[in-house]
């Protein structure tokens, strides 16, 4: 509450993609009346969920030390295992390569292993009464049951279910993801 009373803090919608849709709903969590609203786009799956990548990141990091971002990549992240269409797969290959490679193992092992489920956070989520969006694609089988936990969790929450999408929702289907997000945010008190 001190860090909102301060001038020129301003609620804030906050939002992201997957462990962007994490980062955004612990900001939430640590500064609730700083939120005006959230967007939670393919939120992670808890480490004790048994999916999605929080699952595996502690093995995706040793491999990455051990074999180098290509090829653990492979296995953990864009490759068949990963259940990703081709499309989503080499989005999701970029966007990991774009990154140093101990960054992300250290990310992996010091923040996505270490993910709460929704069901650990229960207590914290129905303390959270900003508008809360969620979009998870419908072939998103890490993202989208979590994505069902947290509408469910949380107060003031809507869940969009995006067909003919999967992990990168935005991507696959921009138009409708567009679309659900203005109607979202013009819905918003002013």
């Amino acid at each position: 509450a001190e860090v909102a009373s301060r001038a020129g803090d301003a609620p804030v919608i906050a939002g992201g993609l997957s462990m962007g849709a994490a980062t955004a709903l612990r900001f939430a969590l640590a500064e609730p009346a700083r939120v005006r609203a959230l967007v939670l786009m393919a939120p992670p799956a808890g480490a004790r969920s048994r999916r999605g990548i929080s699952a595996s990141a502690v093995e995706f990091a040793d491999a990455i030390e051990r074999e180098g971002l290509e090829a653990a990549g492979e296995r953990f992240a864009w490759g068949p295992s990963a259940s990703l269409d081709p499309q989503a797969a080499s989005w999701v290959r970029v966007g990991f390569l774009e990154h140093d490679p101990q960054s992300l193992a250290y990310l992996l092992r010091e923040y996505l292993a270490r993910l709460e489920t929704p069901d650990e956070l229960a207590p914290q989520l129905a303390r959270i009464h900003a508008p809360v969006l969620l979009v998870a694609g419908d072939r998103d089988g890490a993202s989208l049951p979590t994505a069902h936990e947290l509408a469910s969790a949380l107060p003031d929450a809507r869940l969009e279910v995006i067909a003919g999408a999967g992990h990168v929702v935005n991507l696959a289907q921009p138009e409708r993801v567009n679309a659900v997000l203005r109607e979202f945010l013009g819905s918003l008190p002013a």
